[in-house]
């Protein structure tokens, strides 16, 4: 940092006065010091000030608020809108303390009655008003070109956002300018919000806080905010800075199912060992009985409903141990459009008697991938079976979109439904073995946990997006073959050569 020192630096002083005498005054006020070096210039009206201006820069204006074309306040308000960078000082002969007020709440450094001041002081005044027009400056710049959002909100209102804020929540200056900082929260965090930055303000909190926050999109996302009581305009206002966190909310989310479900695999592979014993006698003697002739008739019936049963808890058990496995699944190069579009034929009935809408969007210019190509048929056809049962509880329009694209190292498949959502507090429970939302007796709550486990012995990951009341988006995301590459390649264009042999 470069220091100034104001006893050798020459300063360009304006002084816009109509009144020769108290011109007069004040040039020998400022030439009564030696400790200053100055060039003043002086004009009588406020035009040929403008005019003085834009032919050279000036370090300070002092300014009366009393001129032949231009009067009272409005004087001081067009040399702000005409030269904001350079800093005004108001003299005047007019004692008047609201206007002085009024003054400086509206950019000048500092008001001045004629004839109460010496040369000394007025060079203090001058001084000062220049360095802290710099650090104003210095601030402004700091505060418009941040790269985090950064705000100033007085009395609740917004008064200033700077291009990042602008650019992270979408709304522009003017639209932000008036309105409560409030109202760009999510409802169910405002009273938090609230708390938070009174702590903060009084001392009693000193890290950031999250919160969720609405983009001008309607989008509901995360956010990290500090706030700081601050002088603006010499008045107290509260200085925000936010940043957002969604994505690492995301991550974070995922990998506490992660480390959540690798628990559970656990415990549910032991569970299923220790069920599964027992449950091989009872299903084997059920079998044996309900196949002897010696069994009353009035008997076979119950026989049948333990053997149904039994059966029933052996699909459950099987689920737990494709849930719980740590061994890799068979692979072989396969084509996810392929697997989506099979699983899509074998869903087809339940869409169009669900009356459901189907898009499709499958980029054409996927690599195949390294996997079991039946274990992606079940993890999408049980995507989509919960998409179309979540669909079923609302009226309209029912609509599923299928997306696929490359996603720089792995292939992304979305499946999005414009369903009820899913709720917050639900989100990161989604793909616990045995969460349901249904009713009793409506699913075992294990079809997304085994998902999960699926397409993490793909080395993939699986996640969900939602919105209350507008729908909810599973993506799926699988690494690329990599080193397989060119196998796969060669494997697509055999593939796709024997589609068109067939289709001539």
């Amino acid at each position: 940092m470069v220091e100034t020192n104001m006893a050798t630096d020459i300063i360009k002083i304006l002084l816009i006065e109509d009144n020769p005498g108290d011109a007069r005054l004040i040039k020998e006020m400022l030439s009564d010091t030696e400790l200053f070096n100055c060039v003043l210039e002086c004009t009588t009206r406020l035009s040929t000030g403008f005019e003085y201006l834009a032919g050279q820069p000036a370090n300070i204006v002092l300014l009366d608020l009393g001129l032949p074309d231009s009067q009272g306040l409005e004087t001081l308000a067009k040399v702000r809108a005409h030269a904001p960078g350079i800093p005004v000082v108001v003299l005047t002969g007019l004692d008047d303390e609201g206007v002085a007020l009024e003054a400086v709440r509206q950019g000048a450094q500092d008001y001045l009655l004629k004839g109460a001041i010496n040369g000394r002081a007025l060079w203090r005044v001058i001084n000062y008003a220049i360095e802290r027009k710099a650090s104003e400056q210095l601030l402004e710049d700091i505060f418009h070109t941040a790269t985090i959002g950064m705000y100033i909100t007085g009395e609740g209102k917004f008064l200033l956002a700077n291009p990042q804020f602008q650019k992270i929540t979408g709304y522009g200056a003017e639209e932000l300018q008036g309105t409560s900082s409030l109202e760009i929260v999510f409802a169910e965090d405002r009273d938090a919000v609230r708390r938070y930055a009174t702590e903060m303000l009084k001392g009693q909190r000193p890290s950031a806080y999250e919160f969720r926050y609405i983009t001008r999109s309607g989008e509901i996302r995360w956010a990290l905010e500090s706030v700081a009581s601050v002088l603006y305009k010499r008045e107290r206002v509260m200085l925000g800075s936010f940043m957002d966190i969604n994505e690492k909310k995301k991550l974070d989310s995922q990998m506490l199912v992660a480390g959540k479900l690798a628990s559970i695999g656990e415990l549910a592979a032991g569970i299923a060992h220790e069920i599964n014993n027992p449950l091989t006698i009872v299903t084997g003697y059920a079998q044996l009985l309900l196949e002897s002739k010696d069994v009353p008739e009035s008997i076979t019936a119950d026989l049948q409903k333990i053997y149904d049963e039994s059966q029933r808890v052996v699909k459950i058990i099987q689920n737990l141990m494709r849930f719980a496995r740590r061994n890799n699944p068979g692979k072989d190069l396969v084509d996810v459009n392929e697997v989506i579009g099979r699983a899509l034929e074998l869903q087809h009935y339940e869409l169009v008697k669900s009356n459901i809408t189907l898009t499709t969007h499958l980029a054409s210019d996927l690599p195949l991938l390294m996997a079991d190509y039946n274990q992606l048929q079940q993890v999408f056809l049980s995507i989509m079976t919960n998409a179309q049962q979540a669909l079923l509880e609302i009226k309209g329009k029912r609509k599923i979109i299928i997306t696929t694209s490359a996603a720089g190292d792995f292939i992304r498949i979305s499946i999005a439904d414009n369903g009820p959502g899913i709720a917050a507090e639900n989100i990161t429970k989604i793909f616990d073995p045995f969460f349901t939302t249904k009713e009793v007796g409506s699913g075992s709550g294990l079809g997304l946990s085994v998902c999960h486990g699926i397409v993490s012995e793909h080395d993939g990951k699986v996640f969900v997006e939602s919105t209350v009341g507008k729908g909810a988006a599973f993506i799926v995301e699988l690494p690329s073959p990599g080193d397989n590459a060119d196998a796969a390649d060669e494997k697509k264009a055999a593939r796709l050569s024997g589609q068109q042999t067939e289709t001539k």
